[in-house]
């Protein structure tokens, strides 16, 4: 406690404050007592800091679907979860897609490329309204 005293004796920088009063006012955290449900789990961090996040997740780029399927099949479990990338949320268009058979977040919108990594794919008209 003595670190954090001396550390912001002279109190938070305007980003710092800002980041402090934007989570500590978000209703999840100020109302939290009333939002509160028994039973019910869900990443709020997410939620309370949105885009500011720096929490990056771990994806399966479109491309690299049938090569993980192939070695979870194979007992190959370590290769497979190798193939993930750490993304920042907003990297991914929407939401991951939570494949439950596979137990990954699916980013439909990167493609990985041995030689630069990860990629972001352009969309296209069929992409967004099939």
């Amino acid at each position: 406690m003595d670190v954090c005293n001396t550390v912001y004796a002279t109190g938070y920088d305007e980003h710092e404050s800002a980041d402090f009063l934007h989570g500590l006012n978000n209703p999840i955290v100020s109302d939290y007592a009333n939002r509160l449900l028994a039973g019910d789990w869900r990443d709020w961090i997410e939620d309370v800091l949105g885009e500011k996040s720096t929490m990056k997740i771990d994806v399966l780029c479109a491309n690299l679907v049938d090569r993980f399927k192939t070695l979870k099949k194979q007992g190959r479990y370590i290769e497979a979860n190798q193939l993930l990338v750490s993304v920042y949320p907003w990297e991914v268009n929407g939401k991951p897609h939570k494949d439950e058979k596979l137990n990954v977040l699916i980013a439909y919108n990167l493609e990985y490329d041995s030689q630069l990594g990860y990629l972001r794919r352009e969309e296209s008209f069929d992409d967004v309204c099939l």
